[in-house]
């Protein structure tokens, strides 16, 4: 036992547990990448629209990648099978269509579902990303100010009535532009 009671058994899982997540980010942005490559629907494509199983020298050529980049790109699909959004048909060593990566398929023609393709990359955007960057500094400012990546907080209590003066002229309230930040519709 170590100094704080953890067992090394304990101590590699938690090891373990902390490196997974951690490292999460790596299975997130090989998704985005497969997305920004097309390869689900080069996939779907193979063997005339079947669907067929993909070898890697196929994937390289129909995504026309440099001979050196090989290498990356079997270490990219080796990824994507581990984390099933890919299938590794062994035998063949080929790669298929999992029902996650089904979903990415951006000319499927399946109107009943979806392609999940843009809402993967709006998550997946630098600009949702990064403000997630600078939540633990967010949390130590000692001033309640709102994050500068949102908008200002909404009240659920409505604002106090506005005491208005009569109205001088004859026009109907649709026409009155009132200056006060709350709409006259919400004033009670």
């Amino acid at each position: 036992m170590g100094s704080q009671g953890i067992n090394s058994s304990e101590l590699s899982k938690g090891q373990a547990h902390l490196y997974k997540h951690m490292l999460s980010y790596a299975t997130s942005m090989s998704l985005k990448c497969a997305i920004q490559l097309g390869k689900p629907d080069i996939i779907h494509n193979n063997g005339q629209g079947q669907g067929q199983p993909i070898t890697l020298p196929e994937l390289v050529s129909a995504l026309q990648l440099a001979p050196a980049q090989t290498g990356f790109l079997y270490r990219l699909m080796r990824l994507l099978v581990h984390s099933d959004f890919s299938q590794n048909e062994e035998e063949v060593d080929a790669y298929g269509l999992t029902p996650s990566s089904r979903l990415l398929l951006t000319n499927n023609g399946d109107k009943e579902v979806p392609s999940l393709c843009p809402y993967v990359l709006a998550v997946l955007d630098p600009s949702t990303v990064t403000s997630f960057h600078f939540l633990g500094s967010w949390f130590q400012q000692k001033d309640a100010t709102p994050s500068p990546h949102t908008s200002p907080p909404v009240s659920l209590v409505p604002p106090p009535p506005i005491h208005t003066p009569p109205r001088l002229t004859s026009a109907p309230p649709s026409t009155i532009i009132s200056t006060s930040p709350t709409p006259l519709a919400n004033i009670h």
